[in-house]
């Protein structure tokens, strides 16, 4: 997952990308923004960066929902079928 935050009256950002265990991402993009001189923070680097600044850490199957495979398996399956077809 990515995230990203932006204060418009500071202009100061903070973002995470390639993130699969931080329970919400956008409150690790904020911390980012508040706690740390950097813009982006990416995979095991942001992860590293949310669990030292104490915010939930939940395993990949957390976000994982049978509705939401389904949907995206459909979704595959159309474009694997469209691309065929071209």
């Amino acid at each position: 997952m990515d995230a990203s935050i932006m204060d418009g009256r500071t202009l100061k950002a903070g973002a995470v990308a390639g993130v699969t265990t931080i329970r919400n991402p956008i409150s690790a993009a904020r911390a980012v923004m508040e706690k740390s001189k950097h813009v982006m923070l990416i995979d095991g680097g942001a992860e590293k960066f949310a669990r030292d600044q104490g915010l939930a850490i939940v395993p990949p199957s957390y976000f994982y929902t049978k509705k939401r495979w389904d949907e995206f398996q459909k979704i595959h399956h159309q474009e694997l079928d469209q691309k065929l077809i071209l």
